[in-house]
């Protein structure tokens, strides 16, 4: 992960606030961004928003993303302002899914994941998400439905035999999660199962979307 600390000066060469951003995947994470009270509202918060834009639009990323509290005015209503959109948890990548679970458990209630897009979107939407008894690539929005149909498509997508052998893996390692002699009961996974499968998932989600290309938008739904 590439990082990196802008500094916003008063006229006096003294610190006001500053932004911290990372690279992750193939978007750059809004790590932190503060301004200090005495000058707030004078348009620091967005110029230093700007410049992590205009960074990571630099770096070739498709997005810039962010975690923040959903209702606090300066939080999440102030970077709908500036283009950002909340998040559904359909949409959240492995890094932000982890991060509001984090969160969460540090006793931050209340966040969501935000996104702004920096590139067109993407003409075929699909879900990485793994079924009991198979199926791994879903079609996620109508020109991928139209295109595809409503069944799993890995098939169908221009994917490498070793990827294609991985995914199927996965889904064999997947259906191991499921006590299968009564579902609704828990499965035999433990935590650090269900985070060794996350972990692989997250490669695989790495290596489709690099071979798919720009015309796939690939959105990984965790267990």
């Amino acid at each position: 992960m590439e990082g990196r600390l802008w500094v916003a000066l008063d006229p006096a060469g003294g610190p006001i606030g500053f932004a911290l951003a990372g690279t992750d995947d193939d978007t750059a994470h809004l790590l932190e961004l503060a301004v200090h009270p005495d000058h707030g509202r004078r348009g620091v918060g967005r110029q230093l928003v700007e410049v992590v834009v205009a960074w990571a639009r630099d770096r070739g990323r498709r997005a810039v993303v962010l975690t923040t509290f959903a209702e606090v005015p300066w939080n999440a209503p102030f970077y709908e302002r500036l283009g950002f959109r909340r998040l559904e948890a359909t949409e959240l990548s492995p890094t932000l899914a982890r991060t509001l679970r984090e969160e969460e458990a540090e006793g931050l209630h209340g966040r969501v994941a935000m996104r702004l897009d920096l590139m067109r979107p993407a003409p075929y939407v699909v879900r990485l998400m793994f079924e009991w008894g198979g199926g791994v690539l879903w079609p996620g929005n109508d020109a991928a439905r139209a295109r595809f149909d409503v069944d799993p498509c890995e098939d169908l997508l221009p994917l490498s035999d070793s990827t294609r052998a991985t995914l199927e893996r996965l889904s064999v390692w997947h259906d191991t999660s499921l006590n299968w002699e009564y579902p609704p009961d828990p499965g035999p996974w433990s935590a650090d199962d269900e985070a060794r499968f996350e972990a692989e998932a997250a490669r695989a989600l790495d290596a489709v979307r690099a071979e798919l290309g720009p015309d796939y938008e690939v959105v990984y739904v965790p267990m």
